[in-house]
């Protein structure tokens, strides 16, 4: 019977996963179906948007510097997220309780009765919440000074809202809200320099705020601010400094408040915000909200029922555009499908080396090589050694060229290149890129123009190594040539794997040395025999 070569079921192989990677890519879909609902929370460094479809949701992270990542889903409608530090914590519609930390979805520990909150803050690892007290008899009261074995019960007031805290474990009741705090005054919470601050409408142009004294559980040093003609309001501090940002009665127009000096009799300085234009000939909407975002505000705005994203500033121009946040939704899924078609063209290029590997230099894998008396094989850790000494050099100078951290960028690569950090970024940075291919081209070129006249670069000089033609004379430039061009592909990412041909191979070759037919050798001792010789290997 007529035996297919091995080649032909490696191909095989790899065309039915490039056909299954295909397929995936055309059915990967980042935006909910049905009626969506769009929504932002922000920090300091992270913005959160989140587009909520009756039965599924996404969720996308974008840093100060960056672009909003590939999104992640989550079963069911998004009712509420509150920002976490660099995690996002997320109640939805039915009241169940999840915490998004490094891409992963976690269960938290629902609400007494999934309730959803009013609203959150979060500060030091604690999610703070306002609860219906219709379910303040099931939570534990907290106390600073004690376990929580120790806690009793919550005690109830006839307020309509509680204070309530969450430490990732369980849920705990702090203190009833003040008798005037209710649904109707859009209570907001505001966590400053550790105190925990309750603002809410007191009607006809008036916001309340009043501090939490946590050694007295009791609330103290009511305040009144001024904001005329508001229809809501959002609080957070931007650098240290407690903002109010309140929408006007004007549907394009919101107000910032800093409250400056001390909290109980602050110092209230109205200020203009700068905001980034539309794009043009699009009319001015209806804000929806404003949240915090690096130094900036990030402005969520209904225009003719399409959501625009922008970004105002207290002082100075806005840093960014105005985006369409329909397309902010749809950039990650573009990104995504070139990632797609990257790793298809990789995959298309690892079958065709493996393909020409198996039909032209099969028998170069395992066949001995005849070498000059005085010549052996050199030791894989020499050659590892002398293409340190040689690449590492170019990584540190563009590292600074680029500036990039030279070993969070390793890292990076790593991650990607083995396909975990694929899901958090689909395509590298333009940095990483900008800075490894530098690095790559450079020493391409340096050990080309070496190995073309010496036959040895810097590092293989070190190590007393050479290449040498797997004939045992020297090599000529387009076996040079071609054993340095094939490293450019061996040197990306998804194809490091490919280097452990040196240990496998007989002759301890990489995948150039097989196609360009060189191989490294070192100089064998003179008083060394080839019957003794402990390195060479059995034939």
């Amino acid at each position: 019977m007529h035996k297919r070569p091995a080649w032909h079921f490696s191909a095989g192989l790899a065309l039915l996963v490039l056909g299954a990677s295909l397929c995936a890519a055309q059915s990967a879909t980042t935006q909910p179906d049905g009626p969506v609902t769009i929504a932002i929370d922000g920090t300091d460094d992270t913005l959160w948007l989140s587009a909520s479809g009756p039965k599924e949701s996404f969720v996308f992270r974008r840093g100060v510097s960056q672009e909003f990542d590939l999104g992640v889903p989550i079963g069911g409608r998004i009712a509420r997220m509150a920002s976490g530090g660099a995690d996002l914590f997320v109640f939805l519609a039915d009241g169940t309780f999840y915490r998004l930390s490094d891409g992963e979805w976690q269960r938290a520990a629902d609400a007494p009765q999934r309730s959803i909150p009013l609203e959150t803050a979060y500060h030091r690892d604690i999610l703070y919440t306002l609860l219906d007290s219709a379910i303040a008899d099931q939570l534990p009261q907290y106390a600073m000074d004690a376990s929580a074995d120790e806690w009793g019960p919550f005690e109830t007031t006839n307020a309509s809202l509680i204070l309530a805290r969450y430490d990732g474990v369980r849920w705990s009741g702090m203190v009833p809200l003040p008798l005037s705090v209710t649904v109707e005054s859009s209570p907001r919470l505001l966590v400053d320099q550790g105190r925990i601050v309750l603002f809410w409408s007191g009607g006809e142009g008036q916001l309340h705020f009043s501090a939490y004294n946590v050694a007295e559980a009791s609330w103290e040093n009511a305040g009144t601010l001024a904001v005329p003609q508001h229809r809501g309001f959002r609080v957070f501090s931007i650098g240290r400094t407690p903002v109010v940002a309140a929408l006007a009665a004007r549907a394009d127009r919101f107000r910032v408040y800093r409250l400056l000096g001390n909290l109980e009799q602050p110092s209230i300085v109205a200020v203009e915000p700068r905001t980034t234009a539309l794009p043009e000939g699009v009319p001015s909407g209806a804000i929806q909200d404003v949240v915090p975002f690096g130094q900036q505000l990030a402005v969520l705005e209904e225009i003719e029922r399409e959501a625009y994203l922008r970004f105002a500033t207290l002082a100075g121009a806005p840093v960014g555009s105005s985006e369409v946040v329909s397309e902010v939704l749809a950039s990650p899924q573009r990104r995504n499908n070139l990632a797609n078609l990257v790793q298809l063209v990789m995959l298309a290029v690892l079958i065709g080396l493996l393909t020409a590997l198996f039909v032209l230099r099969k028998n170069a894998i395992h066949a001995p090589l005849v070498l000059p008396s005085d010549m052996q094989v050199a030791f894989t850790m020499q050659r590892l050694a002398a293409f340190l000494i040689d690449f590492v050099p170019f990584v540190l100078i563009f590292a600074r060229v680029t500036d990039v951290n030279p070993g969070e960028g390793f890292g990076k690569l790593l991650e990607w290149g083995v396909g975990s950090g694929r899901l958090r970024n689909p395509l590298l940075g333009q940095d990483l890129v900008l800075w490894w291919g530098s690095a790559v081209l450079a020493h391409t070129v340096y050990a080309t123009v070496m190995e073309a006249l010496t036959g040895r670069t810097v590092g293989k000089t070190l190590l007393s190594i050479r290449v040498q033609a797997d004939s045992g004379q020297r090599p000529i430039f387009w076996q040079v040539l071609v054993r340095n061009v094939v490293r450019l592909i061996e040197l990306v990412p998804s194809f490091w794997i490919l280097m452990f041909l040196v240990v496998l191979s007989r002759n301890r070759q990489r995948l150039g040395d097989l196609f360009a037919k060189t191989v490294v050798v070192r100089r064998r001792p003179p008083e060394a025999s080839v019957e003794n010789d402990g390195d060479e290997r059995e034939e």
